[in-house]
């Protein structure tokens, strides 16, 4: 079963006066049981140095489903049916990731606990890796105003852009406006434009 997020609209309102760079908390819901990520930790010291310990907290802004998967944390899409949370809903998730036990992992095959990985290697002589298992639920969800902030700098950049072209091209047509009268001073009636061009250079450059 997916997490739902549920902004309150209600609440963002009276929220306002607070930063929203740094989110307003929103309500989600979920049982206590709604796994949204597994990791799995490999118990070789060759292949794995990182150990965690206690609670394993991350940071995500989008669904964990896709390609193929369910969708983990949704909110109401504008036809009123669940879809995944994506980075354009401005939303921070924090998951937290609890110690569940030891399994052992064969490529294609699903996880096996412990006692079937013994029968495994019994029946095959082969040694199964094990691996800690950790699972990840949502314990808090704050709403920001990233999407706003990234279209407000998508915006200044665009402005950025343009008026680079507006000077680019106010000075284009001062250097041909002094090229065109240092031309004329030298009484020819016809210059090519990069006489006309190299003439403004020359010109505005003093």
């Amino acid at each position: 079963m997916p997490v739902s997020i549920l902004p309150s609209e209600e609440k963002l309102e009276k929220s306002q006066s607070r930063d929203m760079t740094k989110g307003v908390p929103v309500a989600f819901d979920a049982s206590e049981e709604a796994v949204v990520m597994t990791k799995y930790v490999s118990m070789d010291p060759h292949r794995a140095d990182f150990k965690p310990e206690g609670e394993w907290f991350e940071q995500i802004t989008s669904d964990l489903g896709g390609k193929g998967k369910s969708l983990r944390i949704t909110v109401e899409g504008d036809n009123g049916e669940p879809r995944g949370v994506t980075i354009h809903d401005g939303l921070i998730i924090d998951i937290v990731g609890t110690y569940s036990g030891i399994v052992g992992i064969v490529p294609g095959q699903p996880p096996m606990t412990e006692r079937q990985a013994e029968d495994f290697t019994e029946a095959n002589g082969t040694r199964i890796p094990r691996f800690q298992k950790w699972d990840f639920r949502v314990k808090g969800v704050l709403k920001t105003n990233g999407p706003q902030a990234r279209e407000a700098l998508h915006r200044n950049e665009d402005q950025k852009v343009a008026d680079s072209k507006d000077e680019m091209f106010k000075a284009f047509k001062e250097m041909f406006s002094a090229g065109q009268l240092a031309m004329n001073k030298t009484g020819e009636l016809a210059p090519s434009s990069e006489s006309v061009l190299k003439a403004g250079i020359k010109a505005t450059a003093k």
